[in-house]
């Protein structure tokens, strides 16, 4: 009888084990994914024959959480709005909601973030608040083509007109940039800041954060796209920022290693 009873619980361990694995999401389409191709979104490490970034890791993510199928097109930023009006790709991972964008497509958002203005020692000691660096017309922010990511749509037409914006083609460039105007500031999220002040050994910089304006990222689809399979990638994004894979992700690259491989 104890040989039965232990058989018969090694089945039950086995059925009960079995159920516990979540068969992945049901989504019946192929989308043509567009990456930003830039640290530390999308980019190749020196001396690493692999692609990493935070938007890889989060298509794979979904690859592994959906049986959508999912084809990674590398695309510079300068590019991003006119191969996502045209069509010429379904879903943006990961960007910024901004107004640009609204325009033509769909947002879906992952997380609510602080902005953060990226700046010498010397220009933080001028300025309290992200406001002050606003309203000072010494500052000049650096930002990427397409559209100014992380600032509203009344603070761009106000620095705008003043001329007040440097274009850089990537967030690599922008930072290096930075190093190049004494009065420049790079607006972006916390784990950005991080892995550009690791990678590029930026000394003598200090951070200023918005504490009134919160922006989301996420992705973006156009409404062509099938609205039950958009649904299962929503569910899915979901899914990933409440077991704590979304932040697993952002914090490699927030404390970058080569190659930056999230450990299961």
């Amino acid at each position: 009888m104890r040989l039965l009873a232990l058989i018969f619980l090694f089945i039950f361990a086995g059925i009960d084990k079995t159920l516990a694995v979540t068969p992945p999401a049901t989504c019946m389409g192929s989308y043509k994914v567009a990456v930003n191709e830039s640290e530390p979104l999308y980019f190749q490490p020196e001396n690493s024959r692999d692609f990493v970034g935070v938007s890889l890791d989060t298509v794979n993510e979904l690859r592994a959480r959906t049986t959508c199928k999912f084809a990674t097109i590398p695309i510079n930023r300068s590019r991003l709005r006119s191969e996502l009006r045209s069509y010429r790709v379904d879903l943006v991972v990961v960007t910024v909601q901004n107004p640009v964008f609204d325009e033509i497509a769909n947002f879906v958002p992952i997380q609510k973030v602080q902005r953060q203005a990226f700046t010498s020692k010397a220009i933080a000691n001028e300025h309290k608040t992200f406001q002050e660096m606003i309203d000072d017309p010494k500052v000049s922010f650096i930002v990427l083509p397409a559209a100014a990511f992380f600032f509203t749509s009344e603070e761009i037409k106000k620095l705008r007109k003043a001329e007040r914006f440097i274009t850089a083609p990537s967030l690599q460039s922008c930072y290096q940039t930075l190093k190049k105007t004494p009065h420049g500031a790079v607006v972006q999220n916390d784990w950005v800041h991080k892995y550009f002040e690791k990678t590029q050994s930026l000394v003598g910089y200090e951070t200023i954060p918005d504490t009134k304006n919160f922006f989301d990222i996420g992705i973006y689809y156009r409404d062509k796209e099938r609205v039950e399979d958009i649904q299962v990638i929503t569910q899915a994004l979901n899914d990933m920022v409440k077991d704590g894979t979304w932040q697993k992700i952002t914090d490699n690259y927030a404390d970058f290693k080569t190659p930056a491989l999230i450990k299961k």
